[in-house]
């Protein structure tokens, strides 16, 4: 995705927020009325943006559920704190919630003085986290030398040690190497997906998930196509991704669609059976450019793409969500 300074998708993260918490009030409505209703707990109630009074701005965030059971979500290098009259941007803003409603600052990945000397100018984009072995990994797009990085910290918040470029240059894949998301299959193989404008492409990473390695394979092309994220449910890998446009207000056209595929790797199809590398794939729009219509499970036009949503992904990565207009699903 390309990004600027402004308020580009702050409210996004929001909108999915507002999506998970309702199980919670109907938890609470279920319950059993006391004799005296009047005492009745009420309850619980946010109000969207999330960030509002918090941060400024908050683009492209991704959340994780950390090991001290509270929520921390990523956001791309960003003026968070304008309003109050602070110039400059913040290099992966983090924020920390313990019911997904209420958040606190705390803290960047990276500082001016801790940045390291290879980003050169570049801003950082559309962090992925992912707890494994014992400490967390941090993926970002390096916008202007067109790749990707990491970090590892022991905490949601760090210290966080530079593990440098996980592409190599050039990467393999046709077009832009950012918009990254890692997943991790059944026995265990981790994967890195990336691509923007406009081809996604796939290869595994090694044990430490600090650099791809083997064949870099194109599993889906289109106009502006980005974002891609992948989730595995009941013998099917689903690609979501993002086309036609992002950042350009009401002229933008973007939207979330989705592909399947019996393997990591691909072919991954539309509904109608078409693959996503071909030019003539339209289908699997799951939510349309403005928002006001999407696909559930099981309806058209998703169908009979779209995963279900009971159950739970076969993959042993945390639970991480991620938003942005580019479909992040929760894991």
């Amino acid at each position: 995705m390309r990004r600027s300074p402004g308020t580009l998708v702050a409210t996004l993260l929001c909108a999915l927020l507002a999506g998970l918490l309702p199980a919670a009030q109907a938890t609470a409505a279920a319950r059993p009325a006391t004799e005296d209703t009047t005492t009745a707990r009420e309850a619980p109630t946010y109000r969207n943006p999330l960030t509002a009074g918090v941060v400024d701005t908050f683009p492209d965030p991704v959340m994780i559920r950390g090991k001290d059971g509270l929520w921390y979500a990523y956001g791309t290098q960003n003026p968070v704190f304008q309003s109050n009259g602070e110039d400059g941007e913040r290099m992966l803003p983090i924020l920390r919630s313990a019911d997904m409603a209420h958040w606190e600052y705390a803290g960047e990945v990276f500082t001016p003085q801790t940045k390291p000397a290879w980003h050169k100018g570049a801003r950082l984009w559309a962090p992925d986290i992912r707890y494994v072995n014992g400490h967390y990994n941090l993926y970002y797009s390096v916008s202007s030398e067109n790749t990707v990085g990491v970090a590892t910290a022991p905490t949601p918040t760090g210290p966080w040690t530079d593990q440098g470029a996980v592409l190599p240059s050039p990467s393999g894949c046709a077009t832009g190497n950012i918009d990254q998301a890692q997943f991790t299959d059944e026995g265990g193989q981790p994967y890195l997906y990336w691509g923007s404008y406009d081809t996604i492409c796939v290869a595994k990473l090694n044990a430490a998930r600090t650099r791809i390695e083997g064949a870099v394979t194109e599993v889906a092309q289109g106009r502006r196509m980005e974002g891609g994220f992948v989730v595995r449910r009941g013998g099917h890998y689903y690609l979501f991704y993002s086309d036609a446009g992002c950042c350009d207000g009401a002229y933008s056209g973007y939207q979330v669609k989705v592909g399947r595929a019996t393997s990591p790797t691909g072919p991954f199809v539309d509904d109608a059976g078409v693959p996503l590398t071909a030019a003539t794939s339209k289908g699997g729009v799951a939510l349309t450019a403005n928002g006001n219509a999407g696909s559930a499970p099981g309806t058209t036009p998703c169908r009979p793409i779209c995963p279900a949503r009971t159950g739970s992904s076969t993959t042993p990565s945390p639970p991480t969500t991620r938003t942005s207009n580019r479909p992040r699903a929760a894991r």
